[in-house]
C-alpha cells in the first residue's frame, strides 16, 4: 500500500507523509538554482526530482491565476493581480436572488467551476497512476459549495439570504449541489482512492459562516456530496484554510476522513485535542509568521512539535507546506531538513 494511504488509513507507514510545493512568487524572488540543489539533496521531499531551468515566462498558469481578468464557469468575473495566486471574485452574476429561476449551471461534462475540463485527460492520468500502483486523487473546485454560492451572489447577499432564509437561496444552493453531484459521478467512474473537498470556511480568528448557518444551509450538501463518494469507497479530504475549529465536529459527521487545516491559525494543541484519533490530519505548515519571519532554530521547533503531538507510528498524520513569496532561503532550508528530519516515526 502507498505509505500517504497508509497514514489516511491508520496503518502504519513508512514514515510521515510530507507534500512540499513552492508558488510562483518564490521562484521569481528566490534563487531556483539554490532551491532545487537544495531539493535534490531531500529524496524524501522530492523523490525522483530532476533540476530544471526556471523561466518565470516559460510558466503557464491556469487562467483564473493568470494576471487580469476572466470569468469562470459560472459566469464570475475574476481579478488577478499577480500570476500564480487566485484572484478575487469581482463581478458576481446572480445579482438578485428572484432570477435564480432562470439561472444556469455549467455543464459538468465539460466544465469543472473553474473553466472547460478535459475528461480525456483526467481519465488517462487516473489510469496511468493506477497502473504504476500509486494512488488516484480528484478533487472538485476549490470553494465547492459555499464559497461558489457566495461568488454567484456576492459574499454580503449570500449571508443575507441565508439569514433571511428567503426561499429561492435553497434553489441557488440545489443548482450547485447538483452540478458538484454529477461532477462527483464523473469523478467515481475513474475509481479515486480519495477524492478531495476543498472550501475555506475560516478566517484568522473565526469561521467565515456560522455553525447555525452551516448547519442548516450548507452540511446537507456536504453529507449527500461526500456520501457519494464514500459509497464508492473514496477516502474523503476536506481542505480548509483558516479558522475553523468550531466547525470541526460537523466537518467530521459530513464524512471527511482526512482533514486539511492550518496549523497556528487553529491551534497545535487544540487540534490534538479535537482531532487527533478521530480523522487523519493532513497538516498546512505555517506560511504567515514563522517560515517567513522566524529563525531556523523557531522553524525546526515548530516542526518538532507537529511531529511529537500529532504523530503516531499507527498513522493518522501527513504534513503540506507551500513556501510564498519571498522567504529567506535558510529558512527553506530549514523547513527542508525539519520536514525530512521528523518525519521519520520513533
Amino acid at each position: 500500500m502507498d505509505n500517504m494511504l497508509k497514514a489516511y488509513t491508520f496503518n502504519y507507514p513508512d514514515y510521515i507523509p510530507i507534500n512540499m510545493s513552492f508558488y510562483h512568487s518564490t521562484w521569481q524572488t528566490g534563487d531556483p538554482d539554490k532551491i532545487q540543489d537544495e531539493m535534490l539533496k531531500h529524496k524524501r521531499l522530492f523523490p525522483g526530482y530532476v533540476k530544471k531551468t526556471y523561466k518565470a515566462d516559460d510558466v503557464i498558469h491556469p487562467p483564473y491565476r493568470r494576471k487580469g481578468r476572466y470569468i469562470d464557469s459560472w459566469g464570475v468575473e475574476w481579478e488577478t493581480l499577480a500570476n500564480g495566486i487566485t484572484g478575487a471574485a469581482i463581478n458576481h452574476p446572480l445579482k438578485n436572488i428572484t432570477d435564480v429561476c432562470s439561472f444556469k449551471a455549467p455543464a459538468a461534462a465539460e466544465h469543472d467551476g473553474w473553466g472547460p475540463v478535459n475528461w480525456e485527460d483526467i481519465t488517462r492520468e487516473a489510469k496511468a497512476l493506477k497502473n504504476n500502483g500509486k494512488p488516484v486523487r480528484l478533487s472538485l473546485r476549490h470553494g465547492f459549495m459555499f464559497l461558489t454560492l457566495t461568488y454567484i451572489r456576492g459574499f454580503e447577499n449570500f449571508i443575507y439570504d441565508m439569514f433571511d432564509d428567503i426561499p429561492e437561496v435553497w434553489e441557488l444552493i440545489e443548482i450547485v449541489e447538483r452540478f458538484n453531484a454529477d461532477y462527483l459521478e464523473r469523478c467515481m467512474g475513474l475509481s479515486p482512492d480519495i477524492m478531495c473537498f476543498p472550501e475555506d470556511l475560516g478566517a484568522q480568528s473565526s469561521a467565515m459562516i456560522s455553525p447555525d448557518l452551516f448547519k442548516k444551509f450548507i452540511k446537507p450538501s456536504y453529507i449527500r456530496l461526500m456520501g457519494l463518494a464514500k459509497s464508492a469507497n473514496s477516502l474523503i479530504h476536506m481542505h480548509s484554510d483558516g479558522y475553523i475549529l468550531d466547525l470541526i465536529d460537523d466537518i467530521i459527521e459530513c464524512g471527511a476522513d482526512i482533514i486539511n487545516l492550518q496549523d497556528l491559525v487553529n491551534g497545535i494543541e487544540n487540534i490534538r485535542s479535537l482531532l487527533k484519533d478521530r480523522v487523519a490530519i493532513d497538516l498546512d505548515i505555517d506560511r504567515q509568521n514563522i517560515v517567513v519571519f522566524g529563525t531556523p532554530k523557531d522553524i525546526d521547533g515548530h516542526i518538532r512539535e507537529i511531529a511529537e503531538k500529532l504523530g503516531d507510528k499507527r498513522g493518522g498524520l501527513s504534513m503540506s507546506s507551500s513556501i510564498i513569496g519571498d522567504v529567506p532561503f535558510e529558512n527553506i532550508k530549514a523547513v527542508m531538513d525539519a520536514l525530512e528530519k521528523y518525519s521519520d516515526l520513533k
